[in-house]
């Protein structure tokens, strides 16, 4: 659903679009893995969050589109984005997940919005430059 509300200026009018159902949802999330995680690449985080779904909600959950935009292997976090109707199915997969193909595997959900720009920035981990 959107609403045009148009504001009259001197010389035009600008439009402004609100849009209220999301289309997509952007979860944050660190993964603790077992070991050393050396081994783990963009497909085996994949493989970990499908496999988290299925274990959950069986394989009609499984079908969504993810897209795992972003994936830190120093620090273990990634971005993934999730279409809204199975938003809380994965977020619930991602939260419950604690192991995978015999290793402890723990997957902290560290942010979630419907906004890409929101996970751009961190107030809790700002650090303030020293003056020069």
């Amino acid at each position: 659903m959107s609403v045009e509300i148009s504001e009259p200026t001197n010389s035009c009018y600008y439009k402004r679009v609100v849009k209220k159902n999301a289309e997509n949802f952007y979860i944050k999330f660190k993964l603790k893995y077992e070991g050393k995680p050396s081994d783990i690449d963009i497909l085996a985080i994949k493989s970990i969050i499908n496999n988290a779904i299925v274990q959950l909600h069986g394989h009609s959950v499984s079908a969504l589109t993810l897209d795992l935009m972003r994936f830190d292997k120093k620090h273990m976090e990634g971005i993934l984005r999730v279409p809204s109707c199975g938003f809380v199915q994965v977020w619930s997969s991602l939260t419950l997940l604690n192991q995978h193909e015999g290793k402890a595997c723990v997957c902290h959900v560290l942010q979630v919005t419907p906004h890409l720009l929101a996970l751009a920035g961190n107030s809790r981990e700002f650090v303030i430059p020293p003056p020069l």
